[in-house]
């Protein structure tokens, strides 16, 4: 079973497609003299974006509770580039909404979807 973790805390395995890797350049722009664009690349870092699929919300406010407490954080999960588990000194994005249902109207079941973090390298 693959092991996703976070801040020391396993969390739920996201969706099959819900794992994006991409590198991103972080560059210095200014003007010159002249008005040209200087450009510099400073670092070049990695993006983990996640997207869980269909929670419970247990696990929904397990990663909520998480990430309120966890700026940053040792993330470990598996990459298919290396082959194998990895970890990363991250922090988190703000993530964005999340869809939730309501099976019945004594909240017994609750089910929560699209919960999405970018964890972005330090």
């Amino acid at each position: 079973m693959m092991r996703f973790s976070y801040a020391g805390v396993d969390l739920p395995r996201p969706k099959p497609d819900g794992m994006r890797l991409e590198l991103q350049d972080i560059d210095k722009a200014e003007r010159n003299a002249n008005g040209d664009m200087i450009i510099e690349l400073v670092a070049q870092k990695w993006v983990l974006a996640v997207n869980w699929g269909l929670l419970t919300a247990s696990q929904a406010q397990l990663i909520a509770a998480t990430l309120a407490a966890n700026r940053t954080g040792m993330l470990e999960y598996y990459d298919i580039a290396q082959g194998g588990y990895i970890s990363r000194r991250v922090y988190h994005g703000a993530g964005s909404g999340v869809t939730y249902y309501r099976y019945d109207d004594n909240l017994e079941l609750q089910m929560y979807q699209s919960y999405s973090v970018n964890f972005i390298e330090m």
